[in-house]
């Protein structure tokens, strides 16, 4: 999961990726 791809994503706490991407969308 390349930063540059989401930078948003690795701003957020991990806690809340699920919310935003889905496991599938993350890998």
């Amino acid at each position: 999961m390349p930063a540059t791809a989401a930078p948003h994503v690795a701003a957020a706490p991990p806690a809340t990726l699920p919310l935003f991407h889905p496991p599938p969308a993350i890998a």
